[in-house]
């Protein structure tokens, strides 16, 4: 057999002329199982270790279930986008200190945006995608929206009132710290899908969501929490490399029922990795022990939201190919306070991913240029995961280096190791437990739009 590298994740990559197969082909060892990736079209399928010994009868049995055909190039038209996510930055305030915030408090102000610029960038995606059939409108921004909820309710009354969609609903994310019965029927009344900033247990989380005075912040919050409603809402949770996220994660996922867990924004590729493997190992073992004793809660939870380990396992479990890792420039757009308009919420404030404003409307020259970024991914061409993963963020490229077309290492390094976690569960879960597989394959249907 050919030369193996090894790569952290605790996994085999395997060129696919080592089993008869081309140079298009790379096969992923994991236990007693292999993972065979066809670098063409993106598809990839399990098999078990012995069906590699016959190399001829391999071949056929690839054939014979498609893992050759062709899925055809892939372009993104404005005539295929059904569903819009637009978010508006509502404002610059807020009223926490965070140590890890991106925004500088010299940006902040007491500005909010107007009404009349919301409206007018939604009739400016409404004029560009003539067939919407689903539009959720986030204000989820710089600042924190609950300081400004009056202007969300008359945002939302003009937009009701302006136009029609088949469906439209509203989103935010707040830091919890805001409480108000007149805050809770605004909540209540126009359905917002409400989220909540929180990032895991106390000790971590009170180590950086403060107040301006140093103030801690995680108990008012689980008090806010219990306020606003019995239902539990869901947790963004942005986690610093020192968090111990498995401990994080346990909490979470008995006190909310979506959990969406990413990186802080760093300004450098310099850090270590090995210790975020470590406790995502930790949140693997804990999702299988409780998914085999038939408590789906923690599993659902970060499939069911935007978590980069749940996205990974539902398109796993449908074998999704995936040309594109998000909505950016495709069905995310994104308005700032100065009436520019961006390929996506995180995107606000870098002219390189500035798209347009309210006068001229949405520059299309530039859109293609973001898009095509997105289906190229040239750094990408020959990594297994990619089908998977679909790339990482420009946004997050460009903040590490300035330059979106780069590859940073670290990040693709967890993406790989989630990416075997999700196949390691896909196939255990096949083999031993079916009535849970079967189980977990509906909850994976039920969130396939994300």
């Amino acid at each position: 057999m050919g030369e193996k590298e090894i790569i952290k994740g605790n996994y085999l990559e395997i060129t696919g002329s080592d089993f008869g197969l081309s140079s298009n082909e790379v096969v992923i060892s994991l236990d007693d199982f292999e993972v065979i990736f066809n670098l063409e079209n993106g598809k990839f399928i399990e098999i078990e270790e012995s069906s590699l010994l016959n190399k001829s009868e391999l071949k056929k049995f690839l054939s014979k279930v498609g893992f050759y055909d062709s899925i055809g190039e892939v372009k993104i038209s404005n005539n295929d986008i059904h569903m819009l996510f637009p978010t508006v930055e509502i404002n610059k305030k807020c009223n926490l200190a965070c140590k890890y915030c991106f925004i500088n408090s010299n940006e902040r102000s007491n500005n909010e945006i107007k009404i009349e610029d919301t409206v007018d960038f939604i009739k400016i995606l409404k004029n560009k995608f003539n067939d919407i059939r689903h539009i959720n409108i986030d204000f989820t921004g710089s600042g924190e929206p609950l300081l400004s909820y009056k202007k969300i309710q008359k945002i939302i009354d003009r937009i009701d009132d302006d136009f029609e969609f088949n469906s439209c609903t509203y989103s935010f994310c707040s830091n919890g710290t805001i409480y108000s019965k007149e805050i809770k029927k605004f909540i209540k009344n126009n359905k917002i899908h409400f989220g909540i900033s929180i990032d895991g247990t106390q000790k971590i989380h009170d180590k950086y969501r403060v107040k301006a005075d140093n103030s801690k912040t995680h108990s008012l919050i689980m008090d806010n929490k219990k306020k606003y409603s019995k239902k539990t809402y869901g947790a963004a949770v942005s986690y610093a490399l020192d968090n111990p996220l498995s401990e994080s994660f346990q909490f979470l996922s008995n006190e909310f029922d979506n959990i969406a867990m990413k990186p802080i924004r760093y300004d450098n590729n310099d850090w270590n990795v090995n210790n975020l493997l470590v406790e995502y190992e930790k949140i693997y073992d804990y999702l299988c022990k409780e998914t085999y004793r038939n408590n789906f809660n923690p599993l659902k939870a970060i499939m069911s939201d935007e978590d980069l380990f749940g996205k990974f396992i539902r398109r796993v479990f449908l074998y999704q190919i995936n040309a594109v890792r998000c909505g950016a420039s495709v069905s995310k757009y994104a308005l700032s306070l100065d009436k520019s308009i961006y390929i996506c919420g995180a995107a606000i404030g870098y002219d390189e991913f500035k798209i347009g404003n309210l006068i001229e409307g949405i520059n299309d020259s530039k859109v293609e240029i973001i898009r095509n970024k997105l289906l190229q991914k040239s750094k990408c061409k020959h990594c297994w995961a990619k089908s998977i993963c679909a790339g990482p963020c420009l946004v997050n490229n460009y903040q590490i280096s300035k330059n979106y077309d780069m590859l940073p290492e670290n990040i693709c390094l967890l993406s790989k190791s989630l990416i075997t976690k999700a196949l390691r569960l896909k196939y255990y879960l096949y083999k031993n437990k079916p009535k849970i597989y079967k189980k977990v394959m509906e909850i994976s249907r039920d969130n396939h739009y994300k």
